[in-house]
């Protein structure tokens, strides 16, 4: 038996799927939206496009390698290949953030209040970046706020994987932890003593106990919250399929106005 029950299998493979149009209709909006300048022009059809397609195709593989519906254990080269799409899909994610910032910037010719350009290490949608921060149109930044925690969570995660502790897929996981560390202690002990057949049997044993959960984490002691990744990617892609979207509009209001 997997993970998921059978009705969640078929939902996140539904929500995958919906989630992947969504993003494919916020792309065509941005290959067709007349910018102003240059500059957002790039941001956006080289920037947040380009991410788009690297998200679009980090999801499916990532389904592809560990689906919703695996029963077994699966490979460990497989695991890993699957975590370097996830950890792509999270640089990705911030990426497309970064880039909406710069799109609104330069679209608006924005600077500091003294004149001074923008520097890429400032350049964030948060309250941190004041001068951006105060031209964004209000329901923009409420909507920022409300998403607050993911921004929080996506950073983190973000920043833990280039500057600290690398995702990470646990290759199995055990529901009796204490029982199958002593059972692991008894092999050890057992082929010391060179009783093979006995080591055979609970090595069998040990691999009875062990199971697949679709989890992701980077390090173990910074308040370790594993993430259930199948869910997760799905919402990541409608959350910044909903900011470009939004912010986009924004833009095509100030232009009508």
């Amino acid at each position: 038996m997997g993970y998921f029950k059978l009705d969640a299998v078929v939902e996140l493979k539904g929500g995958l799927s919906t989630a992947i149009e969504k993003n494919l209709d916020v792309k065509i909006q941005l290959l067709h939206h007349p910018f102003k300048q240059q500059r957002a022009f790039e941001f956006a059809v080289h920037g947040i496009c380009r991410r788009f397609d690297t998200l679009k195709h980090c999801c499916e593989r990532v389904y592809e390698l560990l689906p919703p519906d695996l029963e077994e254990l699966p490979e460990s080269e497989t695991v890993k290949e699957a975590t370097i799409h996830i950890q792509a899909f999270v640089s990705n994610v911030v990426g497309v953030l970064d880039n909406l910032a710069w799109v609104w910037i330069s679209e608006r010719e924005l600077t500091h209040q003294d004149g001074r350009d923008f520097l890429p290490k400032e350049v964030k949608l948060s309250r941190d970046c004041r001068d951006l921060w105060r031209d964004l149109p209000l329901a923009f930044r409420q909507q920022v706020v409300e998403f607050r925690p993911w921004f929080e969570h996506i950073s983190d995660w973000r920043d833990a994987l280039l500057h600290r502790i690398p995702l990470y897929i646990p290759p199995f996981s055990v529901r009796d932890i204490d029982a199958y560390n002593q059972l692991e202690q008894a092999g050890y002990l057992a082929l010391k003593e060179g009783d093979l057949e006995k080591h055979g049997a609970m090595s069998e044993e040990l691999e009875e106990m062990k199971f697949f959960a679709p989890l992701i984490m980077h390090s173990f002691s910074e308040n370790p919250q594993p993430a259930v990744f199948h869910p997760n990617l799905i919402a990541d892609m409608n959350t910044v399929s909903d900011l470009v979207s939004h912010l986009l509009k924004c833009i095509a209001d100030l232009q009508n106005t």
